[in-house]
């Protein structure tokens, strides 16, 4: 004998026969606002005081590398949150301090909105004023 379909809110659905599935975390890093506010121009000021070098391009080709995903506004510019500055700033230090390829930092990341980052990979996120958050 089936099941009949539960109605719910007017909306048919039939019983899921599947088992709950796993949630996986969202990108790196959590806990920070993803509402996208801020242009390019406001990302290169925040980021400007630790890495006076980054340009429009350089975000543009971070992006295109697949390390960060500002959302388009319907005329097609770029809004980063302040979770996307974070991201950009982990891969700024890495090129910098580590001098690690994109391509690591890429698989880096992966493993970080996987939820599976060790602790030596977790990066310290930088507080407002400019130190480290602990």
């Amino acid at each position: 004998m089936v099941p009949a379909p539960q109605r719910a809110r007017g909306i048919e659905r039939e019983p899921s026969a599947r088992p709950a599935q796993h949630i996986t975390p969202g990108p790196w890093p959590q806990g920070i606002s993803r509402h996208a506010t801020m242009r390019i121009s406001d990302v290169l000021a925040a980021l400007g005081g630790e890495f006076p070098a980054v340009s429009h391009s350089k975000l543009r080709f971070l992006e295109e590398q697949g390390l960060v995903t500002p959302v388009r506004t319907p005329a097609g510019y770029r809004q980063y949150s302040p979770a996307d500055v974070e991201r950009l700033r982990y891969v700024l230090r890495q090129q910098r301090d580590r001098y690690l390829p994109l391509k690591v930092i890429g698989e880096q990341l992966a493993e970080l909105d996987a939820g599976r980052g060790s602790q030596a990979l977790t990066p310290q996120l930088a507080a407002k004023d400019g130190e480290v958050a602990r």
